[in-house]
């Protein structure tokens, strides 16, 4: 079962294992700078199975005119290679 949830600085390892597949050098403290530096408009979710992380999704929410609520841009999303399927 997949479970989804806001990331913490213990992923760090494993976000950074995900930037790396898709091709972005990074280390765990790097990777989890970045999810420290981004205004409060971003949220960093992980997709977790059986304790690990398997996945990771970047989005930035954004008041727009049309709707009274925000929308959600995806902005970075990886899966762990050992995980994905045609």
């Amino acid at each position: 079962m997949i479970s989804i949830r806001d990331a913490i600085s213990s992923d760090a390892h494993a976000l950074a294992h995900l930037i790396n597949e898709l091709g972005y050098p990074a280390e765990a403290r790097d990777a989890w700078s970045r999810v420290e530096k981004l205004p409060e408009s971003y949220r960093t979710l992980v997709a977790v199975v059986e304790d690990r992380v398997v996945g990771f999704i970047g989005l930035l929410t954004l008041p727009i005119y049309e709707h009274p609520r925000p929308i959600g841009w995806i902005l970075v999303l990886s899966v762990s290679a050992t995980k994905r399927r045609i």
